[in-house]
């Protein structure tokens, strides 16, 4: 991928939100891998472009003169469960979260079935309704720096308090997180 091929140019962004209000987007670019995110985010380095990760466009206001840079609408969905723990990648629906902790006999995240949005936006926001929150039940998230730095942190290293995190304001991206719920009966 190099920065002639890198999506499209000044593509209006009031259709990507929620609010269906906003500027354009420099570059924008759809991404439905982890090998695609990654490597986006390698040639917006390159360039010395910044990056907006976009993903489900809630909770979010667009400026008439839009965003410099690389806006990634984030398509990458991908998730997996492991006993009460369910894994899903960043750009995974919150609400599907909860329907695969559900078909899975798993309690404690059903609250997320009523937060529009992403995991990766809900890591980075502390997204929660009903007396819970990401906080509650994220065990970590795996994250990428602009350098292309990767690690996992720990719910406790984010900083979280009400709708925010350490994350906020930076230009780190989240890749997945793990949820933890708690074992239930699949027939109920």
């Amino acid at each position: 991928m190099t920065i002639a091929t890198f999506g499209a140019r000044d593509v209006p962004l009031a259709p990507h939100t929620s609010l269906r209000i906003g500027g354009p987007a420099d570059f924008f670019l759809r991404v439905a891998t982890e090998k695609d995110l990654l490597e986006a985010i390698q040639v917006a380095r390159e360039n010395e472009l910044p990056v907006f990760v976009l993903g489900g466009g809630t909770n979010l206001l667009v400026a008439d003169r839009g965003i410099r840079g690389v806006v990634l609408q984030n398509a990458f969905r991908e998730s997996s469960v492991d006993g009460d723990i369910v894994t899903a990648s960043s750009g995974t629906e919150l609400a599907h979260v909860a329907a695969v902790a559900a078909r899975s006999g798993i309690e404690g995240l059903e609250w997320m079935a009523t937060v529009p949005g992403t995991v990766g936006g809900a890591v980075h926001g502390n997204a929660g309704a009903f007396g819970s929150e990401t906080a509650d039940v994220l065990v970590n998230a795996e994250l990428v720096d602009m350098n292309g730095d990767r690690w996992t942190a720990k719910v406790e290293e984010l900083g979280y308090a009400y709708r925010t995190s350490t994350l906020q304001g930076t230009p780190i991206v989240c890749v997945r997180a793990r949820f933890r719920g708690r074992g239930g009966d699949r027939a109920n």
